[in-house]
Order: structure tokens, then C-alpha cells, then sequence
């Protein structure tokens, strides 16, 4: 109704400069429109080339800590195998030390059987040389006396 009421008031001059102004607003609008899509793809071009730079430095950083990793796995292997030799020594070590206790318990064995020997040997020797004084004793007791007569 507003429409056909406009158009029934309206003189034709009115008309026209109203068209003309509905028409120079319309063509406003769309190149504003216009200008904001190509402001928009613009940005979406932008953040399409950030995305893709972005791709491409997570695939170099990917490579880095795929290789960080591979690394890291050679260490740790490497620490494996150290960790190895090291149990392996001291198996070695304690397998020494085992064998030097053992000879030096029959070294002390050894020794003690001796020690003991010659205990016997020297208890001997003191009833012997006991023995052997009584003897010198008696003997220069006897002497003593054949000389006196």
C-alpha cells in the first residue's frame, strides 16, 4: 500500500530523482559490497598464505623432532648397551674379587697349617732342648764331681 500511495502523491520529476537516488544508492551498496568481498578474499588469501607457510614450518619442525627422537632412541640404546658392559664388569669384577677371597683363604689355610707345623716342630724343639739341658746338666754335675776327687 505504501508503494502504490508513493507513486499516486509523487510527480514524475520526483519520481525520476527518487529512482535516480534509489538507483545511486543501490550501485553504492554494491560497490561497497564489492570492496568489502575483495577486502575479504583478500584476507582470506592472506590467511590462506599464513596457513600454507605455517604448514611448511610444521613439517620442517615435524623433521626436526622425528630426528630429535631418532637420536634420543640412539642414545638411550647406546646407554643400554654401556649399562651392559658396566653390569658385565662388575659380574667380572666381583667374579675377581670372588676368586682372590678363595685363594687368599687358602693362602691363610695354607699358612695356618704351617704356623701350626711349626708349633709342633717348636714344642718339640723346647722338650728336646729341656731334655738336652738336663742332660748337660747331670753331665757337668758328674764332671764336676770327678773332678773334685
Amino acid at each position: 500500500n505504501f508503494g502504490k500511495n508513493l507513486g499516486k502523491d509523487l510527480s514524475s520529476s520526483d519520481k525520476r530523482d527518487t529512482r535516480r537516488e534509489l538507483f545511486e544508492e543501490k550501485t553504492r551498496i554494491e560497490e561497497e559490497s564489492l570492496e568489502s568481498s575483495k577486502e575479504t578474499l583478500g584476507l582470506i588469501l592472506e590467511s590462506e598464505r599464513i596457513g600454507v607457510k605455517t604448514g611448511r614450518e610444521l613439517v620442517r619442525q615435524r623433521e626436526t623432532l622425528n630426528r630429535v627422537e631418532d637420536k634420543l632412541e640412539s642414545i638411550d640404546g647406546s646407554l643400554h648397551e654401556t649399562q651392559k658392559h658396566i653390569k658385565s664388569m662388575k659380574k667380572d669384577n666381583l667374579n675377581q674379587i670372588d676368586l682372590g677371597i678363595e685363594r687368599l683363604k687358602q693362602l691363610s689355610l695354607g699358612l695356618g697349617n704351617e704356623i701350626d707345623e711349626q708349633n709342633t716342630l717348636i714344642d718339640r724343639i723346647t722338650k728336646q732342648t729341656e731334655k738336652t739341658e738336663l742332660r748337660i746338666k747331670h753331665q757337668n754335675h758328674q764332671v764336676n764331681h770327678l773332678l773334685r776327687k
